[in-house]
This record gives structure tokens, sequence and C-alpha cells, in this order.
């Protein structure tokens, strides 16, 4: 689910956790990638600290 959410949200420009959660509450379409639930902005920072990732494990840094 915090895959699929983050996603979309990066699809629409959106890069806050908080203005992720508020669409939770408002937005059709996140309500429908929740399944009705309303995440905590806590559940995102994680996920988005972490950065893509490339094939050794490392950060994608040289």
């Amino acid at each position: 689910m915090v895959l699929l959410l983050l996603i979309s949200a990066y699809a629409r420009g959106m890069t806050s956790s908080r203005e992720i959660e508020r669409r939770c509450e408002t937005d059709i379409a996140f309500r429908y990638l929740t399944g009705g639930e309303r995440p905590d902005h806590d559940m995102a920072p994680p996920a988005m600290e972490r950065g893509p990732r490339t094939k050794a494990g490392g950060t994608g840094a040289p």
C-alpha cells in the first residue's frame, strides 16, 4: 500500500508526507489506494529517506 501511495503522490508532484496524509482523507484516488484507511504521516518518511537503490544495494551515489 505504501509503495503505491508514494508512487502516486510523487507522480502528482507531492513530496510532503503531511500533504499525502491529507490527500488520503480528501482524494478519492488516494482513498482507493489505502483501502479507506488513513495512514499516519510518519509512515512515509522511512521509505522516502531510503531513496532509489542500485543492483549492488548502494544508494546510487558514485
